[in-house]
């Protein structure tokens, strides 16, 4: 009898060089052999990598004979369906995670996953690389493999897209990969493939929004029997839309990406004619979800939307009618995120102003919630550059309003007192700028709580204070109401 040790050692060296070319039923069974030896108990992990490797040779040698067609045969989807199904087991085991994360082993899986004609095995293996990268190591690990190989994903997206589980894996993975870093991001939008995405959410989107009481039969699966009724696949159409939307807004974390997809023909266009129809089904809680999941995409699209770009109008033709109050709270704070990132553009102020928006704007700032508050004082505070805006506002009490905000946050919230101290600073029009809409009143008032805040003893005998409210007083607050100050005592004959 042999050991244990030399047993192991003999046959994986035996299976190693079984060819499945020649002999594949004798690699299935040298594979099953492999299984049981893998889960032992008291198997060393040296043995368990030498197993891993085997599985790999044959991995490698199966894929070889797919792509020499002339030699493949059925053999080589039942060898590569269970290495697949053991590889998946052995992601959870950590003693095998560096080396199945190994450059040539991720390619190697990649290559047999953009091969493969059969939907079983793709399942597998979709399922085992969204397990490798939902781990951030993992994550980054694939993403340095091939770009060729990664971007192969979009194919797989496209050409599967009636299976919800591959479609919704495959999504999250590319989802991970593009928040990876820039160039990965890159490699994905450059992809003459990345239509495919819109291809694939236009399909979902196009069954999701007319709320039917069943599902279409091209998304039901005998052999993916994923959900037990049409109610649960209605969820999991729209679970891959909200993945597919992960992907754009985690290619937007990349500047170079970002850019390059708000300037990709077609795509913003897209994402508004899906919101415009959301929002005129917003009677359900999936619309509203749907709306604010879309909304977050273009405001992170429309970052990087150049200030003369023909979407801006267009985006803010969509995305203004959305702030009504009869839409929800979270979708109205990401609509005026959307309008504070647009209102950079001379063209959408001018919109704004030409169509009576603005007191609608300065309205907002009555809303109590602080997330919806802020986004209307980056708003305003850009609404504010163009000095034709500035009577409009101050006739619909904005001064009044901000002043009373400042007393509201006083001594409590620095952070917000100095984005309204920053709307008053473009109010006056900076610098240069020539106070003429501003009551005695009113400018006392502000001289009085500005002094008051800046010089505030209490606030002073701090200086050692590591305390965020400290920090913000002194880095936030400070340096907009210091200069703030100073331009009102210079216009005091003006004002006084």
């Amino acid at each position: 009898m042999f050991g244990l040790a030399t047993f192991d050692y003999s046959i994986i060296e035996t299976i190693y060089y079984t060819s499945a070319e020649t002999n594949g039923d004798a690699v299935l069974y040298g594979i099953r052999i492999i299984q049981t030896l893998i889960t032992a108990q008291n198997l060393q992990k040296q043995q368990k990598e030498n197993c891993l490797n085997v599985l790999f040779h044959q991995l490698r040698e199966s894929n070889f004979m797919i792509s020499c067609k002339e030699k493949s045969d059925g053999r080589c989807d039942e060898i590569i369906y269970m290495i697949m199904t053991l590889l998946k087991n052995l992601v959870e085991d950590e003693s095998m995670w560096e080396i199945l994360t190994t450059s040539e082993n991720l390619t190697e899986i990649l290559k047999t996953l953009n091969c493969s004609q059969d939907p079983e095995i793709v399942h597998l293996i979709v399922c085992l690389v969204s397990k490798i990268v939902d781990d951030k190591d993992g994550c980054k690990a694939v993403a340095c493999c091939c770009k060729d190989d990664l971007v192969g994903l979009l194919s797989i997206l496209e050409t599967h897209r009636y299976s919800i589980d591959i479609t919704l894996q495959t999504a999250f993975i590319i989802g991970n990969l593009v928040s990876v870093n820039d160039n990965t991001a890159q490699a994905f939008v450059w992809s003459s493939n990345f239509i495919n995405i819109l291809v694939v959410l236009g399909e979902y989107i196009s069954e999701h929004i007319q709320f039917k009481e069943s599902v279409s039969d091209c998304f039901k699966s005998k052999k993916f029997p994923m959900s037990s009724g049409d109610r649960n696949l209605h969820h999991q159409i729209f679970e891959v839309i909200l993945k597919v939307l992960c992907i754009f807004a985690n290619i937007c974390l990349h500047p170079n990406a970002g850019c390059y997809l708000a300037k990709h023909p077609g795509i913003l266009s897209h994402l508004l004619a899906i919101i415009a129809a959301y929002a005129e089904r917003d009677g359900s809680a999936e619309a509203g979800m749907a709306i604010y999941s879309f909304l977050v995409v273009v405001s992170n699209v429309s970052y990087y939307l150049e200030s003369d770009s023909e979407f801006c109008i267009k985006t803010a033709e969509t995305i203004i009618p959305i702030l009504d109050d009869s839409f929800s709270f979270e979708v109205r704070v990401e609509a005026a995120s959307v309008i504070r990132n647009l209102t950079r553009s001379s063209e959408v102020r001018d919109y704004i102003r030409e169509n009576t928006f603005l007191p609608a704007f300065v309205k907002l700032l009555d809303e109590n919630e602080k997330a919806l508050s802020t986004a209307a004082y980056g708003v305003i505070m850009n609404l504010l550059i163009d000095e034709n805006s500035r009577q409009i506002f101050y006739h619909e009490l904005g001064v009044t309003k901000v002043l009373h905000k400042l007393h509201l946050c006083a001594d409590r919230d620095w952070k917000t007192c100095a984005l309204l101290c920053q709307v008053l600073w473009n109010y006056f029009g900076g610098e240069s700028g020539s106070i003429a809409y501003v009551s005695k009143i009113e400018a006392q008032h502000l001289v009085k709580y500005l002094s008051y805040s800046l010089y505030n003893d209490e606030i002073n005998t701090m200086e050692n204070d590591g305390s965020d409210y400290y920090q913000e007083w002194k880095m936030d607050f400070c340096p907009v109401a210091s200069k703030l100050l100073k331009l009102l005592q210079t216009k005091k004959t003006v004002l006084f």
